[in-house]
């Protein structure tokens, strides 16, 4: 599965509205017994997809933004 973009409101943040959405992903993946993969350029996202399980698996530099490539394999 792809991760496309997600956010929630500067207002909203601090409130675990992003992590619901994440736990919601990840158990739909999970069903699917399947993995999932994203993309971010933020290194606070970093440290976020991180705790559902996702892992920096490449880099690369686009018009001198540094991006990484994230994957979230199967879970037991």
């Amino acid at each position: 599965w792809h991760l496309g973009s997600i956010g929630v409101l500067p207002s909203h943040q601090g409130l675990g509205i992003g992590s619901m959405l994440m736990e919601r992903f990840c158990m739909e993946v999970d069903a699917c017994k399947a993995e999932a993969y994203l993309e971010t350029d933020v290194d606070k996202n970093v440290r976020f997809y991180e705790r559902f399980g996702f892992k920096v698996v490449s880099e690369s530099e686009i018009f001198g933004v540094r991006n990484r490539y994230m994957l979230r394999d199967l879970q037991p």
